[in-house]
């Protein structure tokens, strides 16, 4: 994209967020609709587009931005007031189900082709290297690894990148970049799994778990970061329908809660991983899978303490009057 694109660029997105409150919701949103409209210019620009019809184009697509960050801001735009049946956009008198049908983004069929074709070889990959790890076949270490790593690991990894950059209904995609990021972490932890899993089927190969180790760590170093620097990218119309009928699960309405499950989570999975690769080490393969299986059970048990403390009652009156206000066709921000 060249300079001229970014300028004009800018300049749409300068005349659509220039009268709004510069809050921080904003100023993400603002981000996140530059980066995906920056890399659809780019892509459209590959495809043989001029610069001023890529430009036109992806502004098309997403839609009246003006309108998408005033819903955000909480400001009312000229017509119905927000928030009542008379909107188009309110969830007033309208179902999840109908909101879902009105906004529907369908996948693009060439990601469905790739997905499927990835899929297939991901499928092939999975099924050699369970074969080999159970000597129902013999393959050469080299081509245990390429089953494992490049026909396995690798495809789910692109399957992941590739979907987190697609708009879905309720989410914007995400940049290029940062999906790509999601793509790579995802591959390196399931190469490094599949290595340590290739290791305890042969012991001699010891630069397997070598390798495999620190990969699946870089992962989780790397998701972790991933995580925590994620934006939000929910659309408009699905986070008016949460604050019109807020959830009562803890997460949504306690964030140092969901902080506290996530470092539980990321710390139940490094123990269980190298409570693996220790087993593995030890026992072999026979016992070292029940590592795993502990890691899953404390993780449901984390889960749901987390999510029904005990000597907490549940929130209901807010369901309750939620309910009594959709019913009333009242609704508040």
């Amino acid at each position: 994209m060249n300079g001229h694109d970014r300028a004009e660029l800018d300049a749409r997105l300068d005349d659509a967020f220039g009268t709004l409150p510069d809050t921080d919701e904003l100023r993400d949103l603002r981000d996140e609709v530059r980066a995906s409209l920056a890399a659809r210019i780019e892509e459209l620009e590959s495809g043989g587009a001029g610069p001023t019809a890529a430009v036109a184009t992806a502004f098309a697509e997403l839609g009246d931005i003006r309108s998408i960050a005033a819903e955000v801001s909480g400001t009312t735009a000229t017509g119905p007031a927000r928030g009542t049946a008379a909107d188009p956009e309110s969830s007033a008198g309208r179902t999840a189900a109908e909101l879902l049908r009105g906004h529907r983004v369908r996948p693009r069929p060439a990601f469905v082709v790739r997905t499927v074709l990835l899929s297939v070889t991901a499928a092939g990959g999975l099924t050699l290297t369970i074969l080999d790890v159970l000597d129902i076949i013999a393959l050469p270490i080299a081509a245990s690894v390429i089953a494992a790593v490049l026909l396995l690991a690798a495809p789910i990894g692109l399957i992941i990148g590739d979907a987190v950059h697609q708009e879905t209904t309720t989410n914007f995609p995400l940049p290029a970049g940062r999906a790509a990021g999601y793509g790579t972490s995802a591959f390196l932890g399931l190469a490094g799994l599949a290595l340590a899993v290739l290791y305890a089927a042969d012991h001699e190969q010891v630069w397997l778990i070598a390798v495999g180790a620190p990969l699946v760590v870089i992962s989780i170093a790397w998701f972790s970061y991933l995580g925590a620097t994620q934006t939000n990218r929910k659309k408009p119309w699905l986070r008016r329908l949460h604050r019109e009928h807020p959830a009562v699960d803890r997460f949504s309405q306690d964030e140092a809660a969901a902080a506290r499950f996530g470092i539980y989570t990321v710390v139940i999975g490094v123990l269980a991983i190298s409570a693996f690769v220790v087993l593995s080490l030890a026992v072999g393969l026979a016992w070292s899978w029940l590592a795993l299986v502990a890691g899953a059970v404390a993780f449901f048990l984390v889960l749901a303490r987390m999510l029904f403390p005990p000597g907490r009652a549940q929130p209901s009156r807010g369901t309750d009057r939620s309910d009594d206000q959709h019913s009333n066709g009242a609704h508040h921000d």
